[in-house]
């Protein structure tokens, strides 16, 4: 048994048989198989953690005959979950076969109408659908020859051009690749893509035709205003200290990001390659003191969760070093509680879910419970996402401070 997560609005979920862990998922993944007993009729629960406890979800009766493969997708919303259970029967391929295996799932809650998938060689015309499905349902297994340049393309009836397009992949021989269509919370028109689920996980198509957008922050304390150029091309001029701008959407791909003084394209103060990656929100934080400067990429993930809040935490402090974050209820202290995020070094970033609510924020030197920061009143609401930057004091050095981002901003709207 396997499980995938197609919930849009969803934390990560765990999914018990019965007594047996199968696995837990992000929205978007997928466990790998693992064995369970046959022909056993079993409760399969979906739950989520809530304030540390593990709360159901949804539960299904399941039964899994021996030797079959099950996958169980969760999908619809987290108001209104369901199950769907695909059974398959264990590969028959023959060993000098090139035909694979190919199963498809919509489970794009963005899109209510049926769709069309349809899978060609390269450029060739879309022709007709290879299958046609339902929202959160899933197509039989359909033989198809295996190719190193296939690409698959999603329609819809009252649309000509393509919901998503996979860009060029390959499909190998005497394989099983199921085809999951998904909500997409990237950048762009966009509102779905498609991930590959294997025998080992999920996976995104990196040729898909996606764009992909970047940020750019200064955090360097003891500059003036400074200027960003990707291969020579300006993207962001007079960045203050403390500034993040917006984001701006760019081909994927790689790139030589440099940053100068302003208006002095030659005084290059970091020069360092860079990864747009396609489909995906990324900041590119420029921090350090003196000479010593560097770049620090993450990857931000923009998807709103119905039960929870998002706080990002991006350390750019070197004043700082190795610290721990404490998010605690008003009025609990440091010496009473265990931290929220430990051992963060300089420059790098975490993340972490929080529910509902009023937190006061303490950092402090790692191991230790001597605060170095704090404390910060901070108020969360569900289905949000906030940034904090931790950054040396104007000049360089301490006392360190924490500057605040995404929906701390009211204007905020990527």
């Amino acid at each position: 048994m396997r499980i995938i997560n197609t919930i849009p609005d969803s934390p990560a979920l765990t999914a018990d048989y019965e007594n047996q862990r199968i696995g837990t998922v992000n929205f978007g993944g997928a466990s790998s198989f693992i064995q369970v007993l046959p022909q056993v009729t079993r409760p399969l629960k979906f739950s989520f953690v809530s304030n540390g406890v593990l709360t159901l979800l949804t539960s299904r009766e399941v039964r899994v005959e021996v030797d079959h493969f099950v996958t169980a997708i969760i999908t619809g919303t987290m108001a209104a979950p369901e199950i769907i259970i695909i059974d398959d029967a264990p590969p028959e391929f023959d060993e000098t076969t090139t035909i694979a295996e190919l199963g498809f799932m919509h489970g794009a809650a963005n899109v209510t109408s049926a769709v069309d998938f349809h899978m060609t060689a390269g450029d060739a015309p879309a022709g007709a659908p290879l299958t046609t499905l339902d929202a959160n349902t899933a197509s039989s297994l359909i033989p198809f020859e295996s190719a190193s340049n296939s690409r698959l393309r999603v329609f819809t009836s009252e649309n000509t051009a393509p919901l998503w397009d996979s860009g060029s992949f390959s499909i190998a021989a005497r394989t099983r690749p199921l085809y999951v269509l998904l909500d997409y919370f990237g950048p762009g028109e966009a509102i779905v893509r498609s991930v590959v689920i294997s025998v080992t996980g999920s996976a995104t198509f990196p040729e898909e035709v996606l764009p992909g957008a970047v940020s750019f922050s200064n955090m360097i304390s003891d500059r003036g205003p400074v200027d960003i150029y990707l291969d020579d091309v300006l993207r962001a001029e007079d960045l203050l200290f403390g500034d993040v701008g917006d984001y701006i959407e760019l081909a994927g791909g790689s790139y030589t990001y440099k940053l100068t003084t302003a208006d002095l394209i030659d005084d290059v103060i970091i020069e360092s390659p860079i990864t747009v990656s396609n489909g995906e929100f990324g900041t590119v934080t420029a921090t350090g003191v003196d000479e010593s400067n560097t770049r620090l990429v993450t990857i931000d993930d923009l998807r709103r969760v119905a039960i929870r809040s998002l706080l990002s935490t991006v350390h750019a402090a070197p004043s700082l070093g190795e610290i721990d974050l404490y998010v605690l209820s008003p009025g609990d202290t440091v010496d009473d509680n265990f931290p929220t995020l430990t051992q963060l070094t300089f420059p790098s970033s975490a993340n972490v879910g929080l529910v509902e609510g009023t937190y006061d924020l303490f950092i402090t030197q790692s191991a230790t419970k001597t605060i170095v920061l704090g404390p910060e009143r901070i108020s969360l609401d569900a289905n949000g996402l906030y940034r904090i930057n931790l950054a040396d004091a104007i000049g360089g050095g301490e006392p360190a401070q924490i500057i605040l981002g995404y929906d701390f901003d009211p204007e905020f709207n990527p």
